[in-house]
């Protein structure tokens, strides 16, 4: 799976988690394996702060309900985090190995 299909399975996963009175076994499972990719990947840079320091779905489920009680709210702040981290991966270029400035 690339990088950035475990980004957008992440993103999906963390919405489920923000509207779930409680994750799941199998969720918390499937966060640690999406959370140890994107960390040890090259996408690395693009992803969420937050994801850096709930290093569980429980330390995330606590992070975003504590972010705001409207479920509403936490997809959004979800979607605008992940939004910039696809954005400024559509701004990098790939690097010209032959040449050291860019024109």
């Amino acid at each position: 799976m690339t990088a950035r299909a475990v980004m957008k399975e992440m993103e999906e996963l963390l919405r489920e988690v923000a509207t779930a009175s409680s994750p799941s076994r199998p969720t918390a499972v499937r966060y640690t394996q999406c959370r140890d990719a994107l960390m040890a990947g090259d996408i690395r840079p693009a992803v969420p702060g937050f994801i850096f320091q709930c290093v569980s779905v429980y330390k995330f489920h606590d992070f975003i309900n504590l972010y705001d009680a409207d479920a509403g709210a936490r997809i959004a702040f979800i979607e605008n985090a992940f939004g910039k981290g696809k954005a400024s991966l559509e701004t990098k270029r790939p690097k010209d190995d032959l040449r050291d400035f860019d024109f």
